[in-house]
């Protein structure tokens, strides 16, 4: 099972290298679990090094059922700003299925924008993977978007960020590769 918790998870790049820190156990919280050539018998020689370092490393991002509108270019919206710092275009995202604690598909993030929440809502929450099928209004998306995030963050986070980050991503299975 696979933990979803990305807090203490940074991306780093330098010099040409992308890679992922963290002061825990990256194995536990990685969108390649059981897929990935660090796990196993290897696991247990690395996991110090694995702990702190991993280049292979696939964050993941947890969502909800209902699972819909995950085709084309999507993005989902995160409260405050932290996830600018655990992702960038071109990374590759496992998305969670918080009912079966599994990944259902991966993802190549596309852009990576934090702004004030009222703003990101009306400019990106038309895009929205629970909403562009639903063809709304940038005034009505906005409204649903703020409605769902105070949902599902809680009305302690949601009055207490002032900020949201908006993660678009384009699902790799998918075989419409148009953009949107």
């Amino acid at each position: 099972m696979i933990n979803p918790d990305q807090r203490y998870i940074e991306f780093r790049a330098n010099e040409g290298s992308q890679f992922y820190i963290s002061k825990k156990v990256l194995c536990d919280h990685c969108g390649r679990s059981g897929a990935c050539n660090m796990e196993g018998s290897s696991r247990g020689m690395w996991k110090s090094y694995v702990t702190k370092k991993c280049h292979e490393f696939m964050p993941v991002i947890a969502f909800k059922p209902p699972l819909i509108g995950f085709e084309g270019v999507f993005n989902t919206f995160r409260m405050g700003g932290a996830w600018v710092k655990r992702v960038a275009p071109g990374s590759q995202i496992g998305l969670l299925d918080t009912s079966t604690q599994s990944v259902f598909a991966t993802a190549t993030i596309t852009d990576v924008i934090s702004g004030d929440k009222n703003e990101m809502a009306y400019l990106h929450g038309c895009r929205n993977h629970l909403f562009k099928s639903q063809q709304l209004s940038d005034e009505v998306a906005a409204r649903e978007i703020k409605k769902a995030l105070r949902t599902l963050s809680g009305n302690l986070i949601y009055n207490n960020n002032t900020i949201a980050t908006v993660i678009y991503m384009r699902r790799n299975d998918d075989k419409n590769h148009q953009k949107e």
